[in-house]
């Protein structure tokens, strides 16, 4: 391939977005006045034609209403605000949302994501009293775990589909992406039973706080004086520090608190093995014995007659 033939390879076509060329023989890019070197006239023309709309580009905006075409936008003399032509409706630039007066950018997006949660919550707590799956009223019992079953015989209503979900958020129980093979974080976030859980010592996770103080923050350390750990009549039962430590000291992770179970189970099934060895030793012995015990008599017997 000839050199003038690269560049002409590498200046997009109509249509195309105009990118970087880079040199042939290093990592470089090629700078116009290397390529009006390289190249042909054709060529320089068709670089300098995508330049210019790329250029265009930059200064254009587009309507988030309708849609319409690009429209021409100064940002230097309008601002970060861009109204369309067409209808009139303002965008912001920006993070390409609709003006939000007052907010910023990431107050904006946060309260949108919040009105979302809200939205779903409400429409959730009006059809709290019906099944999601065939919409029959069920009842719900309070301060339970959320299961719930659809069932004709306890809303006493023709019905019931047997459908088992989370009353809270009424998400499936049971199934892919149920509450019971996720856990607390499958819940949807506005319902009581949904949080995190803290992967170091799996409690409810403590974002900007260690484990060891979120632990002492939810058992309060008393005072110096109060060293009996006793409290007076109606007041609420305050551990010292020492106590704090030593119960976070024995909150493991999951995989260690599961080897210490798997050790005990191990040490279970050794020691009840141990004991059915000893009781069958003991069987045997006590079987000898009677055998022994009935020949002496036997014996006594047969001397005496």
């Amino acid at each position: 391939m000839q050199v003038e033939e690269y560049p002409a390879l590498h200046v997009p076509g109509r249509g195309d977005h105009m990118t970087n060329i880079q040199c042939m023989f290093c990592p470089s890019p090629l700078m116009r006045n290397a390529l009006e070197q390289l190249s042909h006239a054709d060529t320089i023309v068709r670089y300098d034609t995508k330049r210019i709309q790329e250029t265009r580009r930059k200064c254009q905006a587009r309507c988030k209403g309708i849609d319409t075409p690009f429209q021409h936008f100064d940002r230097a003399t309008e601002g970060r605000i861009f109204v369309c032509q067409v209808c009139n409706f303002a965008t912001c630039t920006d993070c390409d949302r609709p003006e939000h007066v007052g907010e910023t950018c990431v107050q904006y997006q946060q309260r949108m994501k919040d009105d979302l949660v809200r939205i779903t919550a409400e429409a959730a707590t009006r059809e709290k009293d019906h099944c999601p799956n065939c919409k029959v009223p069920y009842e719900h019992i309070k301060n339970s775990c959320g299961y719930t079953i659809c069932s004709s015989d306890v809303a006493q209503v023709p019905g019931g589909c047997g459908f088992r979900f989370c009353s809270g958020c009424r998400i499936p129980w049971v199934g892919e992406s149920s509450a019971y093979l996720g856990g607390r974080p499958q819940h949807l976030p506005f319902c009581k039973h949904h949080f995190q859980l803290c992967k170091a010592c799996n409690r409810k996770e403590h974002p900007g706080e260690t484990c060891e103080e979120y632990l002492v923050r939810l058992r309060p350390i008393a005072d110096a004086g109060d060293a009996k750990h006793k409290s007076a009549p109606g007041e609420k039962h305050w551990e010292t520090g020492h106590g704090t430590k030593n119960r976070f000291k024995m909150s493991l992770t999951y995989v260690e608190r599961e080897q210490q179970r798997k050790k005990r189970q191990r040490s279970s099934r050794k020691r009840k093995a141990e004991q059915s060895a000893d009781r069958h030793d003991e069987v045997e012995w006590s079987e000898k014995t009677g055998d022994e015990i009935s020949g002496l008599v036997s014996q006594v017997v047969t001397k005496a007659s």
